[in-house]
């Protein structure tokens, strides 16, 4: 993933063409509007993403040392006093990491632009 999040920083930091012309021709490109992913916001979403890997292999390697359910434990929260670390702890798997962030990641299947919390309420307008 942090390779994906550098090339598209470097695809980024190039610039992006607006318009091409040559022998008589033109071709302009539309902007980026509502509803479409901007460059920079495909970048962050990388980000998140590392992020959200980076938080998920800690906590299921802090549940894996400490011999705990990592969901019992995310529901639960950690015992108080922490249990004493386990002797041979299993290590963390790639595919568990994947697993557990499909299980908290929330699916998106739609986006539009809502500015309805930008309106002024009747009787506000002329104060």
């Amino acid at each position: 993933m942090r390779i994906f999040e550098t090339s598209a920083r470097k695809l980024i930091a190039g610039g992006s063409l607006s318009e091409l012309g040559a022998n008589g021709r033109r071709s302009a490109f539309a902007a980026y509007g509502p509803g479409q992913l901007t460059p920079v916001q495909v970048v962050e979403l990388w980000r998140e993403l590392i992020d959200f890997h980076d938080v998920a292999k800690n906590w299921l390697t802090l549940c894996s040392s400490l011999g705990l359910e990592p969901d019992l434990a995310e529901s639960n929260g950690l015992p108080d006093p922490l249990p004493p670390p386990v002797p041979s702890p299993v290590p963390v798997a790639g595919q568990a990491i994947y697993a557990w962030m499909l299980d908290h990641l929330v699916a998106i299947t739609e986006c539009q632009s809502d500015y309805i919390w930008l309106r002024i309420p009747p009787g506000l307008q002329y104060v």
